[in-house]
């Protein structure tokens, strides 16, 4: 079945932000539209108004709050925001991972696990929702999935020197909001040193600082910082805030 209904949906699977607008009055009242990747899907039958919706539906979806109303030559049209999950590739997956995965998933965060060895990637340790994708580090991205894009996370856990420089130079290129590598400063330096990145994008030592101890604590420093980088925000103290917890 084809229509605004289908779309929205292979939008949705495809990790794709996108915009319903439903038109309340007037002659397209009650039509609903699509506005995804900058293109508006439908037509209220005069270019001009869908170039004012697309204009305002844009506004919305690249802001940070949700949805609103739009007064369009007159009409009315209500302006929805549906941003699919963040998603979160957990590259290694050891013991610490487990409950970093199971933290981001309660966070809100869609989690893949990535890992060479069969063993580690079981239901059992990563159970659903939770994704597990068996993938040697030395092959690259190719065979995962999901499509990496500017909404999507990734850690570099493996614990092997060798493992974290191979899955970080698959990495490098890809337009993700968040790069971070577990260890001490000396591993970053040294993986700095075989793998053309941006030192200034990657979070290692990754996590914010809390004193963590173990790995139930640095699996909430990361996942604070991440949350932190998904809300634009500089991880700090709420009292420190002069206004609202969730203004911008």
């Amino acid at each position: 079945m084809d229509g605004p209904g289908k779309q929205m949906r292979d939008l949705l699977d495809a990790g794709t932000p996108f915009a319903p607008i439903t038109v309340l009055s007037g002659p397209s009242a009650g039509r609903t539209f699509v506005l995804a990747r900058s293109t508006l899907e439908g037509t209220s039958g005069s270019e001009a108004i869908d170039r004012e919706l697309a204009h305002g539906a844009s506004l919305l979806l690249e802001g940070d709050r949700g949805g609103g109303m739009l007064e369009v030559g007159g009409d009315t049209a209500f302006v929805d925001v549906l941003r699919p999950p963040p998603r979160l590739f957990v590259f290694g997956a050891g013991d610490d991972a487990r409950p970093l995965a199971s933290l981001a998933a309660q966070s809100g965060f869609e989690v893949t696990v990535v890992d060479h060895r069969p063993a580690y990637l079981t239901p059992e340790r990563f159970p659903p929702p939770l994704r597990i994708v068996q993938r040697r580090p030395e092959d690259g991205l190719a065979g995962i999935p999901l499509t990496l894009s500017r909404r999507n996370f990734a850690v570099v856990q493996t614990h092997a020197l060798a493992h974290d420089r191979d899955w970080l130079r698959a990495l490098a290129g890809q337009p993700l909001a968040y790069l971070g590598l577990l260890g001490p400063r000396a591993r970053k330096e040294q993986v700095l040193r075989e793998v053309p990145l941006d030192g200034a994008k990657l979070f290692a030592p990754v996590g914010i600082d809390i004193g963590a101890d173990g790995p139930e604590q640095v699996a909430v420093s990361i996942v604070a910082e991440m949350l932190a980088v998904n809300a634009r925000r500089e991880a700090g103290h709420l009292r420190a805030r002069t206004g609202g917890i969730h203004d911008p």
